[in-house]
């Protein structure tokens, strides 16, 4: 969205400034109406000012739905002037990838990939995995042996349980340990619940991503006893990888692995449909896709 409702051009208002420095946790700075002085709003984490780029004009005109200005002093050379006459909207980068770089990456929250295997596409299922990976390297990934075995069909045998390490296993004995920075467990729901408390506690602030998540983030928030039971460090609205390939203008339904391929992506072996994969496939394709280097 590109500035829209008015054309009248805007100078930038100091409440406007504020709320840009809080979306984008640095300092900003404008000219005033007349071209004197310099009106400064300090930010978050550096004293040290920034003048108003392209690319932030574009997220403040998508946030005020007016067109923006500024005075030439940040050499860019495609800004208006400073003598408040008429400004046509600044050629600049898509906005996605102007509002993800400034709003997603700016907060502190580590970005967890996840996802989930189960045992059917209905109200009923039950997990028969878990994978969580960070984009810090850390990652969890759990296997359940009080899932409903009888609700599998043939497919998921095939596909799913065939993956699996020890959901097959009658006599597996639940465990939970480290293998550097892979955490593994396997045992009934609460024992995995207790062990992914446990991962979780190491994280300040967390927001989830998951591909195409419905069924994933419902039984997610179904192992802590609903959403409102979320540890609190979970943000309460996940992130969907689906969107972010609509958004970068990519066919939602791409094969993950031909993408992440096409990337120049190497794997020693594909196994779809197991949740550590998948979960780190995500998070191939997740950096692939806000590198703007996708194609």
């Amino acid at each position: 969205m590109r500035g829209i409702i008015t054309s009248s051009p805007h100078v930038l208002s100091g409440d406007l400034l504020e709320l840009c420095a809080c979306i984008t946790r640095f300092p900003l700075k404008t000219c005033g109406n007349d071209g004197g002085g310099w009106w400064h709003v300090c930010g978050i984490i550096t004293s040290s000012p920034h003048v108003l780029s392209g690319d932030l004009f574009e997220l403040c005109a998508c946030i005020t739905r007016f067109p923006l200005k500024t005075c030439g002093n940040d050499g860019g050379g495609s800004t208006c002037g400073n003598d408040g006459g008429g400004v046509p909207l600044i050629p600049i980068p898509p906005l996605f990838d102007t509002f993800f770089a400034l709003c997603s990456n700016s907060l502190m929250r580590t970005k967890i990939f996840y996802d989930a295997e189960f045992t059917g596409l209905h109200q009923s299922t039950t997990l028969i995995s878990i994978a969580l990976c960070a984009d810090d390297g850390r990652e969890f990934y759990a296997e359940f042996s009080d899932f409903d075995y009888a609700q599998c069909d043939d497919w998921i045998k095939s596909n799913v349980l065939s993956l699996t390490r020890w959901a097959n296993q009658a006599d597996a004995i639940p465990f939970y340990k480290k293998e550097g920075d892979l955490h593994l467990c396997f045992g009934d729901s609460l024992f995995v619940k207790s062990a992914l408390l446990e991962w979780l506690s190491d994280f300040d602030e967390i927001e989830i991503w998951a591909d195409c998540l419905a069924w994933d983030w419902v039984l997610f928030c179904e192992l802590f006893g609903g959403a409102l039971s979320l540890p609190k460090q979970i943000f309460y609205m996940p992130f969907d990888l689906l969107m972010l390939f609509k958004a970068k203008g990519l066919d939602a339904n791409t094969p993950r692995i031909a993408f992440a391929k096409a990337q120049g992506a190497v794997f020693e072996q594909s196994e779809l449909h197991n949740a550590l994969f998948d979960a780190r496939l995500a998070k191939i394709c997740y950096d692939f896709l806000v590198s703007s280097k996708a194609r």
